[in-house]
């Protein structure tokens, strides 16, 4: 089974168009209410050799505030349950913990309103919810054949971060790619920029990578011509994957992680600030990508 399949079993019998038809990260609520919730697991989305405490806190919370990105809302709080192993963590971790967290809440005016404690004989898990306000929350499977695909930032960095963590690659070259691994950057100002441009017809935030993520945001039967040389990658990317003799288009397209959102503008319309043209929809499959993530199907 992979990822799909499970959420089909999970929600069959289940039907409130509040869910958005279980097709989105994020559920809406009395009509500008946006909410949503994702989890981290640690030596699934974190390693304690590679993660601090403070970087596994901010990405916890950036990972969700990016869900509410896509959907064009400003955050307003969030609630934490954590499942701590009591033997494996110190005092000092939780202290570093929380200290990121209200840094990161803090910029992005997210007040903490409870949770849920728990001990675990197993790995650290860290859930959050999280919950914005949105005047038009922008979905998913929109346009049609002709309209532009853009994308914020660039692509490709977390994944070679990723890839430098676990092979344990040293030098301060790299540091900004562990960074973007380790602390990614939530798109909320872009996202709201998006909501307020009429062209845009909707979007998502590129958890899994273009290739998985793209088909989640189209309509049934469309798919996306897109110009592979025209994916922004930067030069340190380009340089990480040299290094570690892999494709730099195959990280940017594959990778996931990068938290940056792709969104759909009318044909014609212009590039908002911040955004790459990447390509455009038409009918049938599109260009073809190498498969993105999948929690549930093992890479190989």
């Amino acid at each position: 089974m992979n990822e799909a399949d499970i959420v089909r079993l999970l929600t069959r019998g289940h039907a409130d168009p509040r869910a958005l038809g279980f097709d989105d990260d994020v559920c809406v609520i009395d009509g500008d209410i946006v909410t949503s919730t994702d989890m981290l697991v640690e030596d699934v989305d974190f390693r304690l050799r590679t993660f601090s405490a403070g970087d596994v806190a901010h990405k916890a919370l950036a990972v969700n505030l990016s869900d509410l990105a896509a959907a064009g809302a400003v955050p307003v709080g969030f609630t934490l349950a954590l499942a701590l192993p009591e033997a494996r963590v110190e005092a000092r971790w939780i202290e570093e913990l929380a200290t990121a967290l209200r840094a990161l809440a803090a910029v992005e005016g997210c007040a903490l309103l409870g949770g849920d404690l728990s001990r675990t004989d197993g790995p650290i898990v860290i859930a959050l919810s999280v919950f914005g306000k949105a005047d038009r929350v922008l979905r998913r499977r929109v346009g049609s054949v002709g309209d532009r695909l853009c994308v914020s930032g660039e692509l490709g960095a977390a994944a070679a971060g990723l890839a430098i963590l676990e092979r344990g690659v040293v030098g301060d070259e790299w540091a900004r790619l562990r960074g973007k691994q380790r602390r990614p950057s939530p798109r909320v100002a872009h996202g709201r920029a998006l909501a307020a441009n009429e062209a845009c017809l909707g979007a998502i935030d590129l958890s899994d990578g273009l290739a998985a993520d793209l088909p989640r945001l189209l309509p049934e039967g469309l798919g996306a011509a897109l110009d592979l040389s025209a994916l922004p990658i930067a030069a340190d990317t380009r340089r990480a994957a040299e290094m570690l003799g892999v494709d730099p288009v195959s990280l940017a397209t594959s990778g996931g992680e990068d938290f940056e959102l792709l969104c759909v503008l009318r044909a014609g319309a212009p590039v908002p600030a911040g955004f790459t043209a990447i390509g455009e929809i038409v009918r049938g499959a599109g260009t073809p990508l190498a498969a993105g993530f999948d929690h549930f199907v093992t890479p190989g």
